[in-house]
């Protein structure tokens, strides 16, 4: 084969390949099929070695299915059903649950070092409307005095 069989193959074959790029409704296919394995991926790997809890909507979380006049009762069913220590999704967030008397003593005076400090969040400053909550808040005096007093009505 000579230098212009080559060279009519090369344009064949270029031609074939402009033909495929520009099929819109082939770049569809591939866009939506390689979105679907990545999306695939994440939702059935993401969550696999992590702690018990609802899966939640991407973005979303659990939110839709929190009661708006009494979230709280919402989380305390998760705790029931997930055991004392599970995980939530708020929003883009994901939140630890501790319950239970024995798993609260261990965060706050065995671990203490290690949950001493939050996330910093918008969301939960307005969902509290700037109220000092003990879930939230960072080491500082104010959380020094309601750990105090939250470790003494867990005692009685």
């Amino acid at each position: 084969m000579g230098l212009l069989g080559y060279t009519n193959m090369y344009n064949n074959l270029s031609t074939q390949v402009n033909e495929w790029v520009e099929d819109i409704p082939t770049w569809k296919i591939v866009t939506g099929g390689s979105l679907l394995l990545i999306g695939g991926y994440y939702i059935f790997f993401k969550d696999r070695y992590s702690l018990p809890g609802p899966r939640g909507y991407p973005f979303l979380g659990i939110v839709p299915w929190l009661d708006k006049e009494t979230p709280h009762l919402n989380l305390i069913d998760y705790a029931k059903k997930y055991g004392n220590v599970c995980k939530v999704s708020l929003m883009t967030e994901d939140i630890i649950l501790v319950s239970g008397e024995k798993n609260i003593y261990d965060v706050h005076i065995n671990k203490q070092d290690d949950f001493a400090n939050r996330l910093h969040s918008v969301r939960f400053e307005a969902v509290l409307n700037g109220a000092d909550d003990l879930a939230v808040m960072n080491d500082s005096e104010n959380y020094r005095e309601s750990k105090k007093m939250t470790l003494r009505s867990l005692k009685t």
